[in-house]
């Protein structure tokens, strides 16, 4: 197996793209997560209190 710098880099580039692109949608999908649990804590308290603030 012989490799050229130009593909090695090829290589690493793709696989940095992939990491980077794993990384972002985890943690969009982390960010979503929280973000519905605190939408969820709002819609709790706001239903506690009542709904005449809504």
């Amino acid at each position: 197996m012989l490799y050229t710098p130009a593909s090695t880099q090829r290589i690493r580039n793709y696989s940095l793209v992939r990491n980077n692109w794993i990384f972002c949608y985890g943690f969009g999908t982390i960010l979503q997560a929280i973000g519905a649990c605190f939408h969820n804590l709002s819609l709790e308290s706001k239903s506690r209190t009542g709904s005449s603030t809504a």
